[in-house]
């Protein structure tokens, strides 16, 4: 797999599946990095507003995640439940 300036890695190593995990994932985490901030900044600015406007922000930001955690969670289960009856039908 070539990554950095034609260089070819040897993906069977640990190192090199490191190193390819890592070329994957970089984006995942700056959009992580990037939501985290924006958050951050987004309640500084509500903060500016007050108390009650601080705590609204909040209980909607509890919601949204709770919304969040529920779809998560069954979209694993979705995927779970469907490799069990796949892999059923494979085996027998």
């Amino acid at each position: 797999m070539r990554l950095f300036q034609g260089k070819t890695i040897d993906r069977t190593s640990d190192r090199g599946m490191l190193i390819t995990i890592l070329a994957l994932a970089w984006p995942t985490m700056l959009e992580q990095f990037m939501q985290t901030a924006v958050q951050y900044i987004d309640t500084a600015m509500v903060g500016t507003l007050g108390t009650q406007a601080t705590a609204a922000k909040r209980a909607v930001a509890q919601a949204v995640l709770l919304t969040c955690v529920l779809g998560v969670f069954f979209t694993v289960l979705t995927v779970a439940l469907s490799g069990m009856i796949l892999w059923k039908s494979v085996i027998c």
